[in-house]
């Protein structure tokens, strides 16, 4: 292997890097109290929000990316029977659990990790418990976050 073509080698493997983890950052804005309440959940800084004087917190999660033949397991698994017209539609609340599921794989609050378990099987998927709990967390954190990974990784849903 000549030089040139190391290099091409090693730019090939940090392209396919990139391509294959994605760092994501949804903001949390609480308002401070007894209890304290959860305000927002964006895609973005909101520098306003911080000025109406509520607390930040920064989201970040770690994934990876599907390949095309893992999305088209997932749509195929999230597909139901539309008994009325025939037709087949995809669940998408089934396809995004299917996504999170096997493909996050750390969340982090303000630098803090948050615990997640993953299942016991060989596909290093998280536990149902874990999944329940993220989408416990808040209404608009769950379909937030994903959309925000959605977006990052180029997913076409």
């Amino acid at each position: 292997m000549n030089g040139d073509e190391a290099t091409d080698l090693v730019s090939l493997l940090q392209v396919e890097k990139l391509l294959s983890e994605i760092v994501s950052h949804v903001y949390v804005y609480v308002r401070t109290g007894d209890p304290p309440k959860i305000l927002g959940v964006l895609r973005a800084r909101a520098p306003e929000l911080l000025a109406a004087g509520l607390e930040e917190h920064d989201v970040e999660a770690r994934w990876t990316v599907p390949s095309r033949r893992q999305m088209e397991e997932y749509r195929r698994e999230a597909s139901i029977l539309n008994r009325q017209n025939g037709l087949v539609m995809v669940d998408e609340i089934r396809l995004s659990d299917e996504v999170v599921a096997n493909h996050l794989k750390k969340i982090l609050m303000d630098g803090k990790e948050i615990k997640l378990e993953e299942s016991k099987d060989i596909l290093g998927r998280l536990s149902q418990d874990s999944l329940e709990m993220l989408k416990r967390m808040h209404s608009g954190f769950y379909d937030t976050f994903y959309a925000q990974y959605c977006s990052e990784a180029c997913l076409l849903i």
